[in-house]
């Protein structure tokens, strides 16, 4: 699980106007928290198969009542570095 504060804001530069138009149209701060877990098949000891990791993710913005959640899915290799 991983909880935090993040901030996210828009900003928009337009090269091809013939006037330089800098805009920094949007800034919002807020809670976020990420929960999941997977599978790792360890094929040796630096290297094993990611059979599946899935996480459930929340963003909650303070200074709009908004809130944006959804779920993410993946696989891969997982190259591990260091000793234990």
């Amino acid at each position: 699980m991983l909880v935090g504060y993040h901030r996210t804001s828009l900003d928009f530069t337009d090269q091809f106007l013939d006037f330089p138009a800098d805009i920094n149209a949007d800034t919002r701060t807020g809670f976020a928290m990420t929960v999941g877990g997977g599978l790792d098949l360890t094929v040796s000891p630096s290297i094993a198969i990611r059979l599946f990791q899935a996480e459930y993710a929340v963003n909650h913005w303070q200074d709009v009542s908004s809130r944006v959640e959804g779920a993410r899915i993946g696989a891969g290799i997982v190259f591990r570095l260091g000793s234990k």
